[in-house]
């Protein structure tokens, strides 16, 4: 019969943990704190990355929303009143000049910027 020992086992002390086990359990660590941090459940840099390309394409449809902003307004004044389509044409107009402003301000500052303000 095998004779049993109930010698404790020595648990590996953070002495003997390696280099390069140590980073990779810091990188898990990094990546886990980083999920959970986010709002969506993705990495921060890949959140970053889709305001970028919503920036982006914001700025490029500008134009075509800016003309399809101008016909909505002047054919519902043919439904309605000059002043409402105008207040509404105005209205729809400064909103849209603010998206453009704040995502090319949003595009123009530096990755690091833009992480520190979350």
């Amino acid at each position: 019969m095998p004779a049993t020992t109930s010698e404790p086992r020595e648990l590996s002390s953070p002495a003997a943990v390696s280099p390069a086990r140590r980073r990779l359990a810091a990188q898990h660590v990094r990546e886990a704190r980083d999920r959970l941090t986010s709002t969506s459940g993705t990495r921060p840099v890949f959140d970053y990355e889709l305001l970028r390309q919503f920036a982006q394409n914001r700025l490029s449809a500008s134009p075509v929303i800016l003309v399809l902003v101008v016909t909505v307004g002047l054919l519902s004044s043919l439904w309605t009143s000059g002043p409402t389509s105008g207040v509404w044409t105005a209205g729809a107009l400064l909103i849209h000049l603010v998206i453009i402003r704040e995502c090319r301000k949003f595009l123009d500052e530096t990755p690091s910027t833009a992480a520190n303000l979350r």
